[in-house]
């Protein structure tokens, strides 16, 4: 999936809840102003090659077109990283449940880790973009899987053209994600909050909590 497929979902996901909560007009000069940011943001996003996160590549270069619309409106200008998550949610709960919960069982099944495991291999032979995702795979005795990233390749991309700006926001989503899949996830570090890597703990089925209003302080 490319920036501009994964635009066009997002954007399909919540045309009702942007009409519905800001009114027509709005929406239309919502869109105009993500469009016209899309076309702009095309050729200048680094091509990453065959990544093992290229779908999470394009949800997050896709980011950046909405967060730069809410930033143009006085109703949504300070609360654009929060719309995100909205979005997100939005689209999120369009699957049926069972449909989540599969992702969820996708996201730590063994082909999952067959595929985390040769990036990690093509990392350490050198085989892999420059500004590529570096991940390190542990499967700890208690069960689950930890992935230390050690380089974001949306990170590295978005921050080379200038267009970070979606950053931390678009990491917190992670939550989201296992809230809704059913998985348990912990993490306390992420290269966009300035630490030295991302250190996602996938530990199976369960619980994790969104509430963002509580913040990411210890969670990010």
């Amino acid at each position: 999936m490319k920036a501009r497929t994964a635009y066009r979902v997002m954007m399909s996901a919540n045309a009702t809840y942007l009409r519905e909560t800001y009114g027509e007009a709005f929406y239309r000069n919502f869109r105009a102003a993500a469009d016209d940011k899309l076309r702009e943001l095309i050729p200048r996003i680094p091509d990453l090659g065959n990544s093992v996160a290229s779908m999470s590549y394009a949800f997050i270069t896709a980011y950046v077109p909405f967060v730069h619309a809410f930033k143009q409106f006085d109703e949504t200008r300070d609360r654009a990283g929060e719309l995100l998550w909205v979005m997100n949610e939005n689209l999120l709960q369009r699957f049926p449940s069972a449909i989540r919960t599969l992702l969820g069982r996708m996201a730590t099944s063994k082909t999952m880790l067959k595929s985390l495991r040769a990036a990690q291999l093509k990392g350490e032979q050198g085989l892999l973009h420059p500004m590529d995702w570096r991940v390190v795979v542990e499967e700890p005795a208690e069960g689950g899987h930890r992935t230390t990233w050690t380089q974001c390749g949306a990170l590295q991309a978005l921050r080379a053209i200038g267009e970070d700006g979606v950053f931390p926001y678009a990491c917190r989503i992670d939550y989201l994600m296992a809230h809704l899949m059913g998985l348990r996830f912990v993490r306390t570090k992420t290269l966009a909050d300035g630490d030295d890597c991302c250190n996602n703990y996938i530990a199976g089925p369960g619980f994790t909590e969104w509430a963002p209003e509580k913040g990411f302080e210890h969670r990010k």
